[in-house]
């Protein structure tokens, strides 16, 4: 999953080529901010949910297990916790388990520990990390996560719901929609199609639906479509943030990535439109980054998640998590002739 972030000046898109790619919002303009693609700088493996305060970027390094600090004034990475193992764990320097999605709130990282169905609270001044909530709440396929301060708001993608965590509590209720289809109104009755990822201002929540964005007032939870819809142009829209007047996404179907204005629902694209490279520099709608299933290495683990996601899905049949988990890990390891599995 590809992911953004903003800090009102500049987006921040964790891209295929697993690097960490900056947008100056008011040009377009793209360079590569962070991770090696020249064989200097930090290495990332499928690098996925990406968090900012402003001062520092937080990067879900999915394939190495780690959450990883970017510094904006400077672009020097480092590990914040992860150890780089596969087994979950708690205290100052535990384990994750295929950590994707991040959200930030109040000096506290909120994580989606895909591998073991969890969400994971890091404390950014100590490092020092809790469960918030397990795979004991039944959860599907987490595949969003904002905060509004006193609550998490999860995307169960293979539902296609919206679940509430009150933080203080920790007491999860279903907070909005249904599967199988698109139709507005209050919580209840609201339907996604195949809600992806989260975002919110505080008053509102904003969700990927597929090719819409539809939002949710938190006050009564009704359900509206923003914008979007395939007659409008959209392609599959993955990875979405707000700085409070805009709302950026990544269309990963079309490498581009876009803004939908708040106030009135108008779409403009920023910068991508379908190039197969990393390309740089650039005003909108030229060269950018791609943001959509990866190279090398990446490909081959995407399809053994894929697969495993596949089969795990309820009613599904044949296959084990620990096959799924034994396929994703071959296929990170580079082959004896120098290719990806």
């Amino acid at each position: 999953m590809v992911c953004i972030a903003t800090d009102g000046t500049n987006l921040y898109v964790t891209d295929t080529w697993n690097t960490v790619r900056k947008i100056a919002i008011a040009t377009g303009v793209v360079t590569t901010f962070a991770g090696r693609t020249d064989g200097r700088g930090a290495i990332f493996l499928n690098p996925t949910g990406i968090a900012t305060d402003g001062t520092n970027l937080y990067v879900a390094d999915t394939g190495y297990n780690r959450i990883r600090q970017v510094v904006i004034a400077t672009g020097v990475v480092s590990t914040l916790v992860g150890d780089g193992s596969e087994v979950g764990g708690i205290g100052d320097w535990p384990k994750f388990n295929s950590p994707t999605i991040i959200t930030i709130d109040s000096g506290n990282l909120y994580v989606i520990d895909a591998g073991i169905s969890t969400i994971r609270k890091v404390l950014i001044a100590t490092r020092k990390v809790t469960t918030v909530a397990s795979s004991d709440v039944r959860f599907n396929h987490l595949a969003g996560i904002a905060s509004d301060g006193a609550n998490l708001y999860v995307v169960d993608n293979w539902k296609s719901t919206i679940r509430k965590l009150d933080l203080s509590t920790t007491e999860l209720t279903e907070f909005a929609g249904s599967s199988s289809n698109v139709v507005n109104g209050t919580a209840a009755l609201a339907r996604f199609s195949g809600a992806q990822s989260v975002t919110t201002d505080g008053k509102n929540l904003y969700v990927c639906d597929e090719g819409r964005i539809r939002q949710v007032v938190i006050a009564t939870g009704v359900v509206t479509t923003l914008s979007g819809g395939y007659s409008e142009g959209y392609y599959a829209c993955e990875g979405i943030t707000t700085d409070g007047t805009n709302i950026y996404i990544t269309e990963t179907d079309n490498s581009t990535i876009s803004q939908v204005t708040i106030a009135t629902g108008a779409y403009t694209r920023l910068a991508g439109g379908g190039l197969h490279h990393p390309g740089e520099g650039g005003s909108r709608p030229a060269a950018a980054a791609r943001p959509h299933a990866g190279a090398g290495r990446r490909d081959g683990l995407d399809e053994a998640l894929r697969a495993h996601r596949d089969r795990t899905r309820p009613g599904a049949a044949g296959g084990s998590d620990s096959q799924a988990r034994a396929r994703a890990r071959a296929a990170r390891r580079p082959r004896r002739d120098g290719r990806a599995a």
